[in-house]
């Protein structure tokens, strides 16, 4: 059984031992991308550094794990003309 009490994850285990983790403190140690550096995986570095390429390949490698991660798509749309555009300059 696993239930959220106040800012604490509840856990009931099989032999009726209960654990309670601190929410604040089981997020500090998510290995999520937006946990993890977010900045870089969603391409925000490589639009910084104009590379829209690399930040085209960036932003769709998050949408194939997460099609709904923080308006991915706007990014990706965003990020496709820059590197058309960046492609037409070359």
């Amino acid at each position: 059984d696993i239930q959220i009490i106040g800012s604490e994850l509840a856990i009931k285990w099989s032999d009726d031992t209960e654990d309670f983790y601190p929410m604040e403190r089981l997020r500090a140690l998510s290995p999520s991308a937006e946990n993890m550096g977010e900045q870089d995986l969603l391409g925000n570095t490589y639009e910084a550094l104009d590379q829209p390429t690399d930040a085209l390949a960036a932003y769709q490698r998050v949408f194939a794990v997460d099609i709904n991660f923080r308006e991915v798509n706007e990014r990706i749309k965003t990020a496709t003309k820059a590197a058309k555009a960046a492609k037409v300059a070359t």
